[in-house]
């Protein structure tokens, strides 16, 4: 072991030789060569999120919102208003907030069962159209950006609530969600819903009116998504398209299905003793009278409620109520 290690003479004529060139020495580039190729950065805080893959459902969510969207708008306003969607990509909370102008309309809304809070943002320009139009304006009016007012703002909520029950049908392809508005604010350095480095999805769609067109934005945390990330890929779209497409024919297969359904008249309880006493001509009480209503089962089952009879000489039920 003692022989492997360098004097101090050794050392001051390597340390020479080196210097003079007489030995090579490699560089850093030299090691990124023997490791296989150039170290390129990677952020950690965007893990496999910003796969496409997982997210695929999402784009028939929003297509399907675009469609709901413009035809409440349209209702709503009386008038033709075209919702596009732009598009959804992966931002970080400080980089989507910094972009935001100020005043803004924010909401902030959940949407339960799934954990975690959300954005729902109107541009500013939007904001002002749309409040014309609510009085009965064009909405063409140019306005200058200043703060908004406290009418406007519960305008803006209303506004807000009859959008979230457009995401909420769109939804229901995915997983069912009730969206319940948690708040407003216009100051975007004011909200607080996420870590600045958290991962958000970002979904842009324009609203046109009378030639003046303005965005909304949804911005929903990627963490909030992974208990149904399953739900939103592909294959889970596929396959649910697959089993829908054969649930007509396993409907009328089930039409032809025999099926066993009997009326009970009523219940006694009685002991062993008095069941072995039982003779021909006993007469024993049930726990339903004349008028009251039959339970009907199917396959053991309850599926009906009626009552006893006869027609055409057969004994009957006539069924009042499905259960």
């Amino acid at each position: 072991m003692a022989e492997q290690i360098l004097s101090q003479e050794e050392i001051d004529a390597l340390l020479t030789s080196m210097e003079k060139g007489d030995v090579e020495v490699e560089s850093e580039e030299d090691d990124k060569k023997k490791a296989g190729g150039t170290v390129e950065a990677y952020d950690l805080t965007l893990k496999s999120l910003m796969s496409e893959e997982r997210f695929y459902a999402l784009e028939e969510v929003f297509d399907r919102f675009k469609m709901f969207a413009q035809n409440t708008l349209s209702t709503v306003y009386q008038k033709t208003i075209e919702v596009k969607y732009i598009s959804s990509e992966m931002v970080k909370y400080e980089e989507f907030m910094s972009a935001l102008s100020s005043p803004t309309i924010i909401n902030i809304f959940t949407m339960d069962p799934l954990i975690g809070s959300c954005l729902f943002v109107v541009e500013p320009n939007l904001v002002f159209t749309l409040i014309e139009n609510m009085f009965g304006g064009e909405g063409n009016t140019e306005f200058e950006i200043r703060d908004f007012t406290s009418i406007e703002k519960k305008m803006m909520a209303t506004f807000a609530l009859n959008i979230f029950k457009d995401f909420e049908l769109a939804w229901e392809i995915v997983t069912p969600t009730k969206l319940m508005l948690r708040g407003t604010e216009t100051k975007p350095e004011y909200v607080r819903v996420a870590a600045p480095y958290d991962v958000m999805l970002n979904c842009a769609f324009s609203v046109s009116l009378n030639e003046i067109d303005g965005n909304i934005y949804f911005c929903l945390p990627c963490i909030m998504l992974e208990p149904i990330r399953d739900k939103l890929t592909s294959a889970y779209m596929i396959g649910k398209e697959i089993e829908n497409a054969w649930r007509p024919q396993l409907q009328e297969l089930l039409k032809d299905a025999l099926v066993t359904v009997t009326g009970e008249l009523g219940k006694s309880v009685c002991t062993v003793e008095s069941l072995l006493s039982l003779e021909a001509g006993d007469v024993m009480l049930l726990d339903k009278g004349p008028h009251d209503p039959l339970t009907i089962n199917v396959e053991g089952v309850i599926k009906y409620y009626g009552f006893p009879g006869v027609i055409k000489g057969n004994r009957a039920v006539q069924i009042t109520t499905v259960v």
